[in-house]
């Protein structure tokens, strides 16, 4: 289930959109925010939303290409959708990149044709881990892991938005990442790391982009720089005059 968040203070809108969502569609969760402040404060405490939905032209002190500007500072990839009837914001909504943009009144069936791509799209590059703690589900982006490590029965979930932690085994967490993603190594008994977020590869240790210092196994580090090569195509600049 991927989330979309939606601000406009057009409340026909916003009407319509609750009926679409819970009509026609099975697998966005449409979160209603009731100003700008709100969904910053959201996205601040590392809520996460596929998909962003603003009017142009609100009148509550913050528009949507202003707030979607502020949005861009905290998440540059967030994919967001403008919605106005002022057709004279329509080149400087553009400057923020967004999605797509809709006049209103809304063009239904261009619209869910719009989330049936972004669908086919997240599917391919928005894999998540999933994992249970206090009797409660939670999930985090593959993509956001940094690194795993493993303290006897605790596994540490090191993310770009924080740490988590839960009870399981490294040999689980590995075999179910590897399932859905094949960026991360296990470079150590207790570290399982995402090659993305690797910034340097030495012999003995890797420099993670959060400017963690982690150990390779001594018996594997062979094994391990060979993965990690294949993970970059084999190619390193400065091994030849050709690079």
């Amino acid at each position: 289930m991927y989330k979309v968040a939606l601000y406009d203070t057009d409340k026909k809108i916003i009407s319509q959109m609750e009926y679409f969502f819970k009509i026609h569609v099975t697998n966005f969760e449409l979160n209603i925010f009731e100003n700008g402040e709100e969904l910053l404060e959201s996205l601040k405490n590392s809520e996460y939303y596929e998909l962003i939905i603003l009017g142009i032209g609100l009148t509550s002190g913050n528009n949507g290409i202003t707030l979607a500007q502020q949005i861009r500072q905290l998440d540059v990839d967030s994919n967001i959708v403008f919605i106005s009837n002022l057709e004279c914001y329509y080149y400087e909504a553009f400057e923020v990149e967004p999605l797509r943009f809709y006049k209103k009144p809304i063009d239904w069936k261009r619209f869910k044709g719009m989330l049936q791509v972004l669908t086919e799209r997240l599917d391919k590059t928005n894999k998540y881990f999933f994992f249970k703690k206090e009797n409660a589900i939670h999930k985090i982006r593959i993509s956001d892991i940094i690194y795993f490590e493993s303290q006897r029965r605790i596994i540490n979930i090191v993310t770009k938005q924080g740490e988590f932690s839960y009870y399981d085994k490294l040999d689980s967490v590995e075999e179910y990442i590897k399932k859905r993603n094949n960026n991360f190594i296990r470079i150590h008994k207790s570290f399982f790391v995402n090659s993305y977020h690797i910034t340097k590869f030495e012999y003995a240790k890797v420099h993670m982009d959060n400017d963690a210092i982690l150990p390779i196994s001594e018996n594997k580090r062979i094994k391990i720089r060979d993965e990690f090569m294949e993970f970059i195509g084999g190619s390193v600049c400065g091994r030849s005059k050709s690079c």
